[in-house]
């Protein structure tokens, strides 16, 4: 119940720093994508039963402190945890939970950015696409990577290597 309950803040905290911190280290027109990197250490660290539960509930949490929309939010978040699992170890021997998650993570926020591009282009307004690449898709791919990076080592450090209970490898 404790854990549930501190599930349950971390979301709501997440999504508020999306909200208010993730804009302050924006680059061009990208920022950071903290909920993904959230999503990922929940997978790693408490398997992906729990990441795919919490999903549309971040979604939700993001899109309500952002005003945004949760089902887009939602289909652009719910690919990171089967990519997770693509990146199976076994068929990747070099490639370790970190490896795993900057992969997930950079494909995922590069999914998530040009649904949002894509949104608003429905929307009516112009489309550039060298302006989406270069001021949307790389730096925030780049943000992503670098935050998934320094937050994952951060973790790593203070709570060891992600178990091997998540995705079934026993």
């Amino acid at each position: 119940m404790i854990r549930a309950l501190a599930l349950a803040a971390a979301t709501i905290i997440v999504a508020v720093c999306q909200a208010s911190a993730a804009p302050l280290f924006s680059v061009a027109a990208a920022t950071p994508t903290v909920v993904l990197v959230f999503l990922g250490l929940v997978a790693l660290y408490r398997g992906e039963t729990t990441a795919m539960v919490i999903t549309p509930a971040v979604a939700v949490a993001e899109a309500w402190t952002r005003g945004l929309s949760p089902g887009l939010l939602l289909v652009a978040y719910v690919p990171l945890v089967p990519l997770l699992g693509a990146f199976d170890p076994r068929g990747l021997p070099l490639l370790g939970p970190g490896g795993r998650l900057l992969g997930a993570v950079a494909v995922t926020g590069a999914w998530a950015r040009v649904l949002a591009a894509g949104s608003v282009v429905l929307a009516g307004a112009s489309f550039a696409p060298g302006d989406i690449v270069g001021r949307l898709l790389l730096p925030g791919i780049l943000l992503d990577l670098a935050l998934a990076g320094t937050v994952y080592g951060v973790f790593r450090v203070a709570l060891g290597e992600p178990g091997r209970r998540s995705f079934g490898w026993r």
